[in-house]
């Protein structure tokens, strides 16, 4: 089996950000048969996950902090050296190979300037864009980094305007 545990941490500037839900789906949760053929002794070299094959598909989601969790909320301080903080809840999974783009994680969330301005985040999306290997007796660990997405702006044209006479235009340079 692969165990996977989860932590957070967010490396604003500063303030806080309580998580109040995060969630995890994107893997095969159906069931899965064992039929040892390898012969690997000591540490293997690599994840290995091809003694295990699916006899059926399953697509569960679970629930990592927030209602009926070991983890009803999570608070961080936003520190750009900010130390990760483990979840309680950890799972032991079916080995398995997941695809890039697949295995994604939903949090809700509020942010705290610790001057009186707060925001509250819902249901932000996260995909991990690499594919993840769950090998036997692997220990994964995900540690999400939980801020507001960065604005970046891309000027790559400056419009000026000619207002003279009965038909402004807008000059693209």
């Amino acid at each position: 089996m692969a165990k996977v545990e989860f932590a957070l941490k967010s490396t604003l500037s500063s303030g806080t950000i309580t998580v109040t839900e995060l969630k995890m789906k994107g893997w095969n949760s159906g069931t899965a048969n064992f039929a040892q053929d390898l012969s690997i002794t000591g540490i293997p070299s690599g994840l290995v996950y091809s003694e295990w094959t699916f006899s059926s598909n399953g697509s569960t989601e679970i629930k990592l902090v927030g209602t009926d969790t070991d983890n009803e909320s999570v608070v961080l301080t936003c520190s750009p050296s900010a130390t990760a903080t483990d979840l309680a809840d950890w799972y032991i999974m079916v080995p398995q190979q997941i695809a890039a783009n697949t295995l994604e994680f939903t949090v809700s969330y509020t942010f705290n300037d610790g001057n009186g301005y707060t925001e509250t985040f819902t249901n932000q999306p996260a995909k991990l864009t690499g594919a993840q290997t769950w090998g036997t007796d692997s220990h994964t660990k995900y540690t999400l980094d939980i801020k507001p997405a960065e604005i970046i702006f891309d000027v790559a044209t400056i419009c000026g305007f000619d207002v003279t006479g009965d038909n402004p235009t807008v000059i693209v340079q």
